[in-house]
């Protein structure tokens, strides 16, 4: 890895504390296992001191830069801010927030050059969640542990696959499209040596999500209005009403 360029990317929302913890923790060992360095912070909208840390942080130390957005955008958009600014051969997706640690990269390291992407997930707890199981049955894709934002892959794959950012679980999004289009992926245990911040209701998963991106993956983008569950289940009531009116009024004939 020593020959390698590194691209740490930091989504972050009202975080102040371990986002400095993060970058130093970085800055501290990651030139290590690399020739160059960069950190990206994006600061998701923060309403507390995350923002004049994220600026003090790029005050002092040069491989530091960062990405201001006025209002929350969500992980997922972030996430892809970050990697549109991106120069690295290799990009670090981590989860300030989450429960593992940056020093937990030297379990996924060695597969660097072995796969297109090297995913954590948690040793401790189940296998993921309901919303990878099922996403993982229905498109028969290598999904384990989405809660795992903390990932390793190689720059020029990131740039050829299409993430949208319009399903909020970004991993179970990545991981897919990913393997749909023949990417080698490795999984890899790490422990959860802290408490994992709550996601905001925004970023949890939803069933209504997951289908579409199952959808996208069988047949390209999905019709827009289907992105409004609103919309889809007001209009599948209202159908289902017809039917039953009908089944009603002819029903006894």
């Amino acid at each position: 890895m020593n020959d390698r360029t590194i691209s740490l990317l930091l989504p972050v929302q009202n975080s102040p504390e371990r986002l400095s913890a993060t970058v130093l923790e970085a800055l501290a060992w990651l030139p290590r296992h690399c020739r160059e360095l960069e950190i990206i912070i994006v600061d998701d909208g923060s309403s507390d001191g995350t923002t004049a840390v994220a600026a003090q942080l790029a005050a002092t130390y040069d491989p530091v830069m960062v990405i201001r957005q006025g209002q929350p955008r969500g992980y997922s958009a972030s996430l892809l801010a970050a990697w549109r600014a991106a120069r690295g051969d290799t990009l670090v997706a981590f989860d300030v927030a989450g429960a593992a640690r940056l020093s937990d990269l030297a379990l996924l390291f060695p597969y660097a050059d072995s796969y297109d992407m090297v995913a954590g997930r948690y040793r401790n707890g189940d296998e993921g969640g309901v919303a990878d199981r099922l996403i993982a049955q229905l498109a028969g894709l290598p999904l384990h542990d989405s809660r795992c934002r903390f990932c390793l892959l190689q720059a020029d794959l990131a740039h050829r696959v299409d993430i949208t950012a319009l399903h909020p679980q970004t991993f179970t999004e990545l991981l897919a499209r990913l393997a749909w289009a023949g990417a080698s992926l490795h999984h890899v245990s790490v422990p959860q040596a802290r408490q994992q911040q709550a996601l905001p209701p925004g970023e949890r998963p939803r069933l209504w999500a997951l289908l579409l991106l199952w959808l996208e993956l069988q047949g390209g983008p999905a019709p827009a209005t289907w992105r409004q569950p609103g919309l889809v289940g007001a209009l599948l009531a209202v159908a289902m009403a017809c039917l039953w009116l009908l089944r009603r009024r002819y029903g006894k004939r």
